[in-house]
């Protein structure tokens, strides 16, 4: 008896197929015969010539007479009865042979050929471990995947299309190990066979970390004059172990007498989850040693071969132990940003991994890597990736050599260490902690540790930040700060896990008030989608000497609080785009006269003097709010800002062109250096802002007049950019 057979409704067999016991349903279809039912439609199409018979797009439906186990070593699969099989006919040159699901490089019918295809979808029974050779392809366990296999056919000569069927089933491949693809040698160019689902792929890669130090002065003490110690760049070769989960495609194809290409495609539009070990070993793979080394390489650090070295500086073992973990903690996330940002740029006709098999040359070195990934760990074929072409194969595409071969920048930012210049000693006395979201690590000083606590949520980080930021760029700009040669830079990172249309109008704002890209490519860029998913924006801003001093100096003249008022009304115009959902907070910002006098009455009467709609209605109350905040935090600004301006332009004609390290013991200097000091720290103190948006730091960057740097960077399955690039486009929405 037939071990695969179709008949009509009648019982009359149509097909009768016999598998090759090496491969495919010869080898894995366990127990009776398999039989599948055609309706009288199908029947008939299939006794018609294969360049004549038409499946349309869903193709022909047969159903199963009862349920079929597969499996290696036993059933780890049934195709349920209730679910039905596909007969697919592909006989036009130009036709797709895969949907637009998954993304990949597009398969067409050639000039000459026809493809008949067969489909199944069985369900992965609820145990399998993921071994080699036990059909799993690392789905999920007790989850539905399809398999499918395309077989080509030459049309110049005649076939039937139940004769292309018993050929297609009895050469079905089912991609399960490196002995299966061997088995494709025989079989035509062309020959496809793919599994989808949802499951997970396990990576394995090195990344070159590059620690990117932003050293800050702290609010609440007094920096001390001198040069920080600076010993170079900092980075390390760190190993990362990830998990991929999402819906993925595995594709094997003959492309050559002896080739195979075996491809894993992700999902168009979908992300794929990606998560590391919070500590180092199965996630980040990098010893304390090293990550200390890394740390203490930044301003003000010392060489650090052992733990002995920084035990020495009065760092205990318990302190050491919580900056390890702070470190790990903030790369394994850093990490798993970096990897979902390679998977959301990949382009629509890119995979993710993309190899040769020359089936000729495939040693047992290369064999064992393919089949280990074909059970949805890529972890060996990872590792020969850097000696490719080996083994019988050839790298064509890969995420994780991808990553291999560009740094992924850390931002470690260091709060504080411009008042003690000492990183040592920053670390000793003050907390080392990092920013769940964004992956940053922050180091604060003593003081500002006593005055936060140590457990700190990402917007008071933000918070922190900020603040921190105002008072370096004011040192910086007159000079109290002398290691002019470092920069201080300024970031804004928010993830959401849903993005509309509108947050990802919100995202884009951020960029265009940067100057990265104008306000008509931005509205191109969300066109036409309204689910983007997972999403982040991050935004970062680096302010030389030069930018410091353009911050508090406009064309000569020392800014008063009115112009910095007119800088924060213009940042948060540029964040809050007319037909935005709070495009009313735009018309108190726009109405010079309508904000005086707003100013000359107080809070408590602006109920009074704000116009519809922010007034009348429901909304009233939440709307008032809302332009209160923005008032006030633009106010709150504007006057620390101008009298941090005031002093720096006191102070500047008191040094008359000295260097403040020359009047270190200097009476007048001291007094004036704490006097700068208090004002600016009391006015930074009256801060009200909540963070939740970009707009502290896009009132700093046009209070620059742009000449700080900026740039930006947008993830997600829909949309991916990164700004400024010099070489590669946005990826438009998929």
């Amino acid at each position: 008896m037939a071990a695969i057979s179709i008949r009509d409704m009648l019982g009359v067999e149509i097909v009768s197929a016999n598998p090759n016991i090496t491969t495919g349903f010869g080898k894995y279809l366990k127990g009776k015969p398999a039989q599948f039912l055609a309706a009288a439609d199908v029947a008939g199409q299939l006794r018609t010539d294969l360049t004549l018979a038409s499946a349309g797009e869903a193709g022909f439906r047969l159903t199963l007479s009862e349920d079929v186990p597969l499996g290696s070593n036993g059933t780890t699969l049934t195709i349920d009865a209730a679910t039905s099989a596909i007969l697919g006919v592909y006989n036009r040159a130009g036709m797709q042979l895969l949907e637009n699901t998954f993304l990949g490089k597009p398969l067409k019918v050639p000039q000459g050929q026809a493809f008949v295809a067969f489909s199944i979808r069985p369900t992965l029974a609820v145990g399998v471990n993921g071994d080699v050779g036990d059909l799993s392809f690392g789905m999920s366990a007790g989850s539905e995947s399809e398999w499918r296999c395309y077989r080509p056919f030459v049309t110049t000569s005649s076939i039937r299309l139940d004769d292309a069927a018993k050929e297609l089933l009895e050469h079905f491949v089912i991609p399960n190990d490196a002995s299966d693809l061997r088995e494709m040698r025989q079989l035509p160019t062309g020959t496809l066979a793919c599994i989808s689902g949802h499951g997970h792929l396990r990576i394995a890669a090195s990344a070159n970390v590059v620690a990117a130090f932003n050293p800050l002065a702290s609010v609440d003490t007094l920096p001390k004059l001198g040069k920080l110690h600076v010993s170079g760049g900092a980075s390390a070769s760190v190993g990362v172990a990830a998990t991929l989960t999402g819906e993925y495609q595995i594709r094997a194809q003959k492309v050559g007498d002896a080739t195979v290409r075996l491809g894993f495609h992700t999902l168009k539009g979908r992300e794929i989850e990606v998560t590391l070990s919070a500590k180092a070993g199965p996630g980040v793979s990098l010893g304390d040693k090293d990550l200390l080394a890394m740390l203490f390489k930044g301003p003000g650090g010392i060489s650090v071969e052992n733990r002995q070295d920084l035990m020495q500086a009065g760092i205990t073992t318990q302190q050491l132990d919580r900056v390890v973990t702070a470190m790990n903690g903030g790369l394994s996330r850093k990490l798993e940003m970096a990897i979902s940002a390679r998977l959301a740029s990949l382009r629509e006709d890119e995979a993710a991994f993309l190899y040769d098999i020359d089936l000729a040359t495939l040693d047992a070195a290369g064999a064992a890597a393919v089949d280990q990934a074909l059970t949805g760990d890529l972890t060996a074929l990872n590792a020969l990736e850097p000696q490719l072409p080996a083994h019988g194969i050839t790298l064509l595409q890969s995420q994780t050599d991808a990553l291999r071969k560009k740094s992924v920048q850390w931002r470690i930012n260091l709060l504080g260490v411009i008042n003690v210049l000492s990183l040592s000693e920053l670390v000793r006395t003050g907390t080392v902690l990092h920013d769940e979201e964004s992956g940053e690590l922050l180091v604060t000083d003593k003081v500002t540790s006593d005055r936060v606590g140590a457990a700190v949520a990402s917007k008071q980080i933000r918070k922190l930040l900020y603040e921190s930021t105002m008072m370096t760029l004011t040192y910086k700009a007159v000079g109290l700060d002398v290691n002019s040669d470092l920069a201080a830079s300024q970031s804004f990172f928010l993830f959401d896990k849903s993005a509309n249309r509108q947050r990802m109008s919100d995202f884009l704002d951020g960029v265009t008030a940067l100057q990265l890209t104008d306000a008509g490519s931005a509205a191109d860029l969300s066109a036409g989608v309204d689910d983007f998913g997972k999403s982040s924006l991050s935004l970062e801003t680096t302010f030389d000497k030069t930018a410091c001093e353009r911050v508090f100096q406009a064309g000569g003249a020392q800014p008063g609080r009115d112009a910095y008022e007119s800088i924060g009304k213009r940042a948060l115009l540029a964040l809050v785009k007319p037909g935005d959902p709070d495009a009313y907070r735009r018309i108190p910002l726009e109405q010079d006269a309508l904000w005086r006098r707003l100013k000359d009455s107080g809070q408590s009467n602006f109920r009074f003097l704000l116009p519809p709609p922010i007034t009348g209605g429901a909304a009233e109350a939440l709307r008032v709010a809302m332009v209160t905040a923005d008032y006030s935090v633009i106010v709150w600004w504007a006057q620390a800002m101008a009298t941090a301006a005031e002093r720096l332009a006191d102070m500047a004609t008191f040094l008359a062109g000295r260097h403040p390290t020359a009047l270190d013991k200097d009476p007048q200097f001291q007094k004036r250096r704490v006097d700068l000091e208090d004002a600016v720290t009391k006015a930074i103190r009256r801060n009200t802002a909540t963070f939740d948006d970009p707009w502290g730091l896009v009132a700093l960057f046009m209070a620059s007049g742009g000449t700080a740097a900026a740039a930006a960077s947008i993830v997600s399955p829909r949309l991916t950019l990164f700004l400024p690039e010099p070489t590669v486009a946005a990826q438009q929405p998929r």
